[in-house]
């Protein structure tokens, strides 16, 4: 840790340009058992905020990985296995993007490199019956009681009040756009939306939006970009085009990029017709198409002049 902290004081002091820093240590930070009734005090007031320090867009993490303890059973846990160090870890990872320098795992548990930002996990993840919901506890009545609440009111208020999302990564599948279609209707005041050489496939595209088009979770979007997905082709053109077509779905888009996914003059066409639509999209001003079909035909050029004009 100290290492850490020597090799990237500068990015966080100078680059940064933080002029102060807080370093918090998780459970040598926080009052532990036994303890007394002012220590108990001091624990649950620190407990509601513990979120912030792995979940803040500005925040630096450390996941020391390597630790193996032994467990009352007789096994013997990694980081994998505990239910705490992953809520940690998972919070880490919720909204901090392409922005990966800022998650590092000293140790080779859980793999995290710069390369694979995944999407944030869906508020139920620590519940039992669910993702994470196997994880072990020192004391078994954590997960109810404190972890699974506790990630489900932090994934609620961070995902309610991020204004960015920020993908980059070449190895995801439609099985990571369906979670991150999980938790789109959460992010009720996101302005900006990147999926850009995200492996998107036309049914992943599918997914995201028909997650959001019934009732508006997008309705202040402003831009959004699926650049780069060769997959998405004029299938994922007609889901993009649905989304369009509804009523205050995408009200507020102002850009929008599709670039080299691919297209022909068909998924061209239909993305073109709703873009166009003043009472749908009557902000969209920035509508980048290059990179797709070199096959225009007529109709697809009258629309295209129709739109900038």
């Amino acid at each position: 840790l100290q290492e850490q902290l020597e090799e990237n004081w500068d990015i966080v002091m100078h680059i940064r340009g933080f002029s102060d820093v807080g370093i918090f240590f998780d459970w040598c930070s926080l009052w532990q058992s036994p303890r007394t009734p002012e220590q108990l005090k001091s624990f649950k007031r620190a407990l509601p905020a513990i979120n912030l320090w792995y979940a803040h867009s500005d925040t630096f993490v450390w996941l020391v990985t390597d630790a193996l303890v032994p467990h009352a059973d007789g096994r013997t846990l990694g980081y994998a296995d505990k239910g705490w160090t992953m809520f940690e870890a998972a919070l880490a990872r919720k909204i901090k993007g392409d922005s990966f320098d800022q998650i590092t795992e000293l140790g080779d548990a859980l793999g995290i490199t710069i390369e694979t930002p995944m999407p944030p996990n869906e508020p139920l993840a620590f519940f039992k019956r669910h993702r994470y919901g196997n994880q072990v506890y020192t004391n078994g009545a954590d997960q109810d009681t404190i972890v699974a609440p506790l990630y489900k009111r932090a994934t609620e208020d961070i995902l309610g009040g991020v204004k960015e999302l920020n993908y980059l990564a070449e190895n995801w599948d439609d099985v990571h756009a369906a979670r991150l279609g999980l938790v789109l209707p959460l992010c009720v005041s996101l302005r900006t939306l990147s999926l850009k050489d995200a492996g998107l496939t036309a049914r992943g595209l599918r997914a995201i939006l028909e997650s959001v088009i019934d009732d508006n979770a997008l309705s202040k979007l402003k831009e959004f970009d699926i650049s780069e997905n060769p997959e998405v082709g004029d299938d994922g053109a007609c889901a993009l085009g649905a989304a369009l077509k509804k009523q205050g779905a995408l009200e507020n888009l102002r850009g929008r990029h599709v670039f080299y996914c691919n297209l022909t003059a068909t998924g061209l066409r239909v993305i073109l017709e709703h873009a166009g639509n003043d009472e749908t999209c009557p902000k969209l001003q920035d509508l980048c198409l290059y990179g797709n079909s070199r096959y225009i035909d007529d109709e697809v050029r009258a629309l295209v002049t129709a739109f900038e004009q």
